[in-house]
Parts: structure tokens; C-alpha cells; sequence
């Protein structure tokens, strides 16, 4: 039994609570070992024996082994015998398994069952943990998002790029009206050259000005008046010395 529960489940704690199997003590050693054994915080106890004979069995038989059993706290896998065994000890306990050694596989676990489930377990595990992980990176590169598209520096950028638009548009609305104002003005400043007496000079005539005003008629002469007379290139003063 040792040596399967050991070999099943390398980890477990075995504690052995001797007794007598036969003799006019042997119910009485049975029962204070059970107690014992109830009172140790043992998870499971396990009341056998090897087989015999129905005589060498009839202990386990006794109405105060069989009550001791059913007043264990901690379940109580009976293992008297062999599978074609039968006592009331079997019936008073939890489960009973057809030989010891069954009885020590029933009460242990065996590793290569845990550490598979182990593994599942660690598959299980390392699954959630993934899907936790990309569901966390999910929500942080939609936080990402959102922080650049309603950041102060994402709406700086728009503005700026608004100014510079409105700049352009401003800078080509100039330009067009200025092109508007300098042909208009060029129109002008034709206008006014040919309409410039200067200009008149140019071909010959002269203009006659006296005591700074425009003599256009010689009414306005008198002789001995002084004149100054505008030519194309220069001015000259003269003195009236007859009228017609």
C-alpha cells in the first residue's frame, strides 16, 4: 500500500496507526487507532488487513469496530481481505475497495493524472491570459486614437493648416486685385498722358503762362508784360512788345 500510494502520488504524508487484527484486543486496538487516526486531520483513512481466513476476519465483524468506522469525521476507505471478503466493517465505511493496494489507488491521485491536468490547465491559463492580453492592447490603441484625434495638438494642427489655407486664399485674392488695380491704373495714367498738355509740347506747340496762370486768349496780354513761355524741353521769358 506504501509503496502504490508513494509511487501514484509521491507527495502525499502516510501515516501508519498499528493495531491488532486478531485476539481478544484486537477490536479495541482497531478502535483507538481509528481514532486516532480521525483526530490527525488525515484526509482519508484507510482501516485493512491481508486476507484470511472468515475466522481471522471476524474482528473486523465486532459491532464496536464497525461503529467506530461510522463515527469517523474523515472518510474511511475499508480494505479487509480480498475482493471475496465481506464484514460489517465494509458496510460501515465511506467506500470499500477489494484489496489494500486498490484501496491505495482509490485514496491517491495519480501524477501523470495531475500533471496533465496541469498542463491543460497551464493551456487554459496561457489562452485567457493571450486573449486578455489582446483585448488590453485593443482598448489601448483605441485610447491612442481617440487621445490624437481630440488632442490640443491634433486640433493645433488643424488650425494651423486652416491659417495657412486662409493665408493662401487671402495672398491669391491680393494678388488678383492688385493685377485688377494696376491695369486699371495703367488705363489711368494712359488716359492722363493723353490728355496732358504736355504732351502737346512734344509736337511743337508751347504753353504761355503769365504771372503763373495759362494765357489762352491775348486779352489777358498787355505790352511791356512779361511771359514765360513752356517748351517740350525747357522754358524761356519773354516781353510783350505788341498785341494783334
Amino acid at each position: 500500500m506504501i509503496h502504490i500510494a508513494e509511487r501514484r502520488y509521491p507527495v502525499c504524508n502516510i501515516e501508519v496507526y498499528p493495531a491488532q487484527v486478531q485476539g481478544t484486543a484486537a477490536a479495541q486496538t482497531i478502535c483507538k487507532a481509528l481514532s486516532a487516526a480521525d483526530k490527525s486531520g488525515a484526509d482519508t483513512i484507510i482501516l485493512a488487513r491481508g486476507g484470511g481466513s472468515s475466522e481471522d476476519l471476524m474482528v473486523f465483524n465486532d459491532e464496536a469496530v464497525a461503529l467506530s468506522v461510522y463515527a469517523c469525521n474523515t472518510p474511511v476507505i475499508s480494505a479487509v481481505g480480498h475482493e471475496t471478503d465481506t464484514t460489517l466493517a465494509d458496510y460501515a465505511a465511506d467506500m470499500r475497495a477489494p484489496t489494500p493496494s486498490a484501496a491505495a489507488e482509490i485514496a491517491t491521485p495519480d501524477k501523470a493524472d495531475i500533471l496533465n491536468a496541469m498542463r491543460l490547465l497551464r493551456q487554459k491559463l496561457d489562452k485567457a491570459m493571450e486573449l486578455k492580453l489582446d483585448k488590453a492592447v485593443s482598448q489601448v490603441e483605441s485610447c491612442d486614437k481617440l487621445l490624437k484625434l481630440y488632442s490640443p495638438e491634433k486640433k493645433l494642427e488643424q488650425s494651423e493648416k486652416a491659417v495657412c489655407d486662409l493665408e493662401k486664399r487671402l495672398s491669391q485674392i491680393m494678388e488678383r486685385r492688385i493685377e485688377k488695380l494696376s491695369v486699371k491704373l495703367d488705363g489711368y495714367v494712359s488716359s492722363l498722358n493723353m490728355l496732358s498738355p504736355f504732351n502737346i509740347l512734344g509736337r511743337g506747340y508751347a504753353i504761355v503762362q503769365k504771372d503763373e496762370s495759362v494765357v489762352d486768349s491775348v486779352t489777358m496780354l498787355n505790352i511791356g508784360d512779361e511771359v514765360d513761355i513752356k517748351l517740350s524741353d525747357g522754358s524761356v521769358s519773354a516781353k510783350i512788345t505788341f498785341v494783334k
